[in-house]
């Protein structure tokens, strides 16, 4: 029961569709509440259309409620790791671009350029909103364009198992590797100035 009421009322990020030796795939969609807010901008822009004086303001209607709706409810978004084509493929579409235009927008990564992965913080609108970034060379790049609030004990799952998958090191061994190299190169710089 109490599994039903959180995946009615609370937001959950990822859910994981498959997962054995070779891919692990996650998946995201829209919630209950993305659903009933579209039928609800249908639903509006129907009756204020027929009330419509003019042919042009109900079209005006139907335009207006097909784009509110469009910025408004949430994304369809999957994440592949692959380990046979060596990528990692994001992809997203919302509501109408999955349904009536069959289009969805793609990023894909090499998995060589994967260094890590992390919960990130989000401050918005004074809440705090977690999600799962890959560290690349130089830059992070958020697994999903929507983060959720509350715990994040779910994010920290999501990314054990991508460490696990893609035999990653931790955020603490990660930290530790990368400050002996950078001071293993400082002490042989520092050497070479003093010798010139």
């Amino acid at each position: 029961m109490a599994y039903l009421v959180a995946r009615l009322f609370g937001s959950y990020y990822l859910s994981k569709q498959r997962h054995d030796s070779k891919v692990l795939h996650y998946y995201r969609r829209p919630t209950w509440r993305s659903l009933l807010l579209f039928l609800t901008f249908v639903v509006l822009s129907h009756v204020i259309a027929k009330k419509a004086p003019h042919p042009y303001l109900s079209a005006a209607c139907y335009i207006l409620a097909a784009y509110f709706s469009y910025l408004v409810t949430e994304k369809y978004e999957e994440v592949i790791f692959d380990k046979e084509k060596r990528k990692v493929s994001m992809m997203s579409s919302r509501f109408f671009e999955k349904h009536l235009l069959g289009y969805r927008r793609i990023n894909v990564v090499e998995l060589e350029e994967v260094m890590g992965v992390k919960v990130e913080k989000q401050k918005i609108m004074g809440s705090r909103g977690f999600m799962v970034s890959l560290v690349l060379d130089g830059i992070t790049i958020s697994l999903t364009a929507q983060c959720t609030f509350g715990e994040r004990s779910e994010h920290d799952s999501i990314v054990k198992e991508i460490r696990q998958f893609l035999d990653l090191p931790t955020a603490a061994e990660q930290d530790k590797a990368t400050t002996r190299v950078l001071t293993q190169t400082g002490g042989r710089n520092i050497k070479k100035r003093r010798n010139n």
